[in-house]
């Protein structure tokens, strides 16, 4: 079977085995990123693959050396010119990630070099993650450090996946963790060495169903709020300000359910990146130095 193009960023490797590889390589540039033609793009490889009666597992990873996904295409965020057009941008995001969660098929995401923000929310939406043995994946929500937060239901998606208290740690810290870290919080479900990759899949692929969710409001949850609350107050005021709305994202998932929160995801992102504030550490982080070329 021959691959497919799904736009620019996307090539659908389909094998006779049954794996489908599905590689995001967007051009002309040397990290991947998600804009809205990548998520719309995204949701026709869905649907490709759910029609699919050949497939047995997909598997998402990166053609790029560099790493996995950077995050949101901020350049495309910061040429937003109101708060519509940027719920329009959360809303995509959020309703691709959950047709690539219930997709038919086992989904994997492979990841090897940095996996960050939104990118890290598309590892999320995966049934399984693996990390390639390298010492070069990393971990991290670092939105806050732009006085942003997560806008595609990453405040959603971690605790339930390694518990309340860590995941809120990563999620107000925005610090970035390595593969070993993030095997033992659950992030990843194993590091594996590229070569044992085909076994792996195989494994995977024949896995039947979805591990059972924790229960969810978790015990104690007040308490744990409560405590990261008072320990939000570092950093600039704007840097602040997104840890407490990514805080009350999180009452608002625990208290009144997952879309709940997800509209209230949808509306703190917005509101924060249309902020003076907000546009100019995007502007610092366009202009800051490169590394390395």
């Amino acid at each position: 079977m021959t691959d497919e193009h799904f736009g620019d960023a996307w090539r659908l490797e389909r094998r006779m085995t049954g794996e489908r590889i599905l590689w995001l390589d967007r051009p002309g540039s040397s990290q991947n990123s998600l804009d809205r033609a990548t998520l719309t793009e995204l949701g026709e490889v869905i649907t490709a693959v759910g029609n699919d009666s050949g497939a047995t597992i997909l598997v998402v990873r990166s053609g790029k050396p560099k790493g996995f996904c950077a995050g949101a295409d901020l350049k495309q965020m910061r040429s937003c010119a109101s708060i519509v057009e940027l719920k329009g941008f959360g809303h995509l995001g959020i309703e691709v990630f959950d047709r690539l969660e219930r997709l038919s098929v086992p989904t994997l995401a492979v990841i090897e070099g940095p996996c960050l923000g939104g990118g890290l929310e598309l590892a999320l939406a995966c049934r399984d993650r693996l990390a390639i043995e390298s010492g070069e994946a990393r971990f991290a929500f670092p939105e806050v450090n732009l006085s942003l937060v997560p806008g595609w239901d990453g405040i959603g998606r971690l605790p339930r996946l390694i518990g309340l208290a860590n995941a809120l740690d990563l999620l107000v810290s925005g610090r970035m963790i390595d593969a070993e870290e993030a095997n033992r919080l659950g992030l990843v479900d194993a590091i594996v060495v590229a070569e044992r990759l085909d076994t792996e899949l195989e494994h995977l692929a024949k896995r039947q169903g979805r591990p059972d969710p924790a229960p969810w409001p978790p015990e104690g949850w007040e308490e744990i709020l409560g405590a990261v609350r008072e320990r939000v107050n570092t950093g600039s005021e704007e840097q602040r300000r997104a840890r407490e709305i990514l805080l009350d994202i999180a009452e608002t998932d625990l208290l009144r359910g997952r879309e709940a929160g997800r509209e209230g995801t949808v509306i703190g992102l917005s509101t924060l990146a249309m902020a003076p504030e907000a546009r100019e550490a995007m502007d610092r982080f366009f202009n800051r130095p490169s590394k390395g070329g």
